[in-house]
């Protein structure tokens, strides 16, 4: 039995995995960016 492997699908769980990388950085940036270097630096 053969499968059909389309084009659009592969760019479609491209653009889900996109997604889901910029949700995620955007839900992080604004925290990080307000935390206080010296604490972070603290407990390296």
């Amino acid at each position: 039995m053969k499968t059909e492997l389309n084009l659009w699908l592969f760019g479609v769980a491209g653009l889900i995995a996109m997604g889901i990388a910029l949700a995620t950085v955007n839900q992080w940036s604004p925290l990080v960016a307000r935390r206080n270097p010296a604490e972070v630096l603290k407990y390296e």
